[in-house]
């Protein structure tokens, strides 16, 4: 297994690149939001980056199994997951998905380019919003329930 970052003119990729179980076709870390190869299986390695993010530059997070931590950021966060919890706190905007993992974000500027959407299907959704948000707030879960906050949402 190996670490590498690609930079490229949106920023840099980071990625944990894994044997691949086809020696001819090799994992690769490619620019851009999951380009991409990775074929695992049977692997017991566990990766944990931490990475430090300069103010106001937005980041992306994917991962497959495991927990997205984004805490004290400046600036937009994106943050993908299937198996595992997201945790936001920004001044920023956020989006957050994943499928089997809760949601918590804690939005510290109501100031959004365009609508924020946090989905799971197994999991819970908590977003604390601003109290100068003016938002609609539009809300549904599968399995368990969302809890927005803010002072003109109830607690």
């Amino acid at each position: 297994m190996s670490i590498k970052v690609v930079e490229h003119a949106a920023g840099a990729t980071i990625c944990a690149v894994y044997p691949s179980d086809d020696p001819s076709e090799p994992n690769t870390c490619e620019p851009g939001q999951g380009n991409g190869r990775m074929n695992v299986r049977n692997n017991d390695v566990k990766v944990a980056f931490k990475v430090r993010v300069p103010a106001r530059v937005a980041l992306i997070g994917r991962t497959v199994n495991g927990e997205i931590n984004v805490l004290e950021l400046a600036g937009n966060v994106e943050s993908h997951t299937v198996n595992g919890s997201i945790n936001i706190s920004t001044s920023g905007y956020a989006q957050a998905k994943t499928v089997n993992g809760d949601i918590s974000a804690k939005l510290k500027d109501a100031n959004w380019p365009g609508a924020i959407d946090f989905k799971t299907v197994n999991g819970g959704i908590t977003v604390d919003l601003p109290s100068e948000t003016n938002s609609t707030v539009e809300a549904s879960t599968v399995t368990s329930p969302q809890i927005f906050s803010s002072p003109y949402l109830g607690p």
